[in-house]
């Protein structure tokens, strides 16, 4: 077969349109893939930051869990009532039965540890008064002499991401979880 005008076979053709332009990436098929890179790189990037703000939630609930279980194991040392309170967004270590006592949690410089700056910035804790009796048992307020009966929930949240974890702890045997 030979083109009409040309008075060349169909396959030359191909080649010679092969030879002028190339066998590249039309403008289209290169717009196309960067669109697909640049919108997995955003999903992966999204999810990152929010792992990244769960894992440090998560790292203050154990944190948070470790102080209720060093103030439990306190008062059950030294018979008499230690506690923890967090108001507003304020955590105090305090002993005796009085939020008046603070005391140094370990490893801090100051009595007082101040949720959402630092570190710590964008976090919150749900307000709570927790006290351990001579026994290491869970009471209400700090005088530590009426026992909890129902569970204390410690929520720890995030405010920019809207999550969550929770704290509990068990009336009667003041087991952390």
């Amino acid at each position: 077969r030979f083109g009409m005008k040309t008075g060349m076979h169909y396959d030359q053709i191909a080649d010679k349109a092969d030879r002028q332009y190339g066998r590249g990436f039309t403008l289209l098929e290169v717009l196309l893939v960067l669109l697909i890179v640049s919108v997995l790189t955003a999903v992966v990037l999204s999810r990152n930051s929010s792992s990244a703000t769960r894992t440090k939630m998560l790292g203050q609930a154990d944190l948070l869990k470790s102080q209720l279980r060093y103030a439990q194991a306190r008062s059950l040392n030294a018979n008499q009532v230690w506690g923890l309170r967090a108001n507003s967004d304020r955590l105090i270590l305090f002993n005796g039965g009085s939020v008046a006592n603070s005391v140094l949690l370990p490893g801090e410089s100051v009595n007082t540890v101040v949720y959402g700056a630092g570190n710590l910035a964008g976090l919150s804790v749900s307000d709570f008064t927790l006290s351990f009796d001579d026994r290491g048992r869970p009471c209400i307020g700090d005088a530590g002499t009426t026992l909890r009966t129902t569970p204390l929930r410690i929520t720890i949240s995030d405010a920019g991401s809207g999550t969550a974890v929770d704290i509990d702890v068990t009336p009667n045997t003041g087991f952390i979880q």
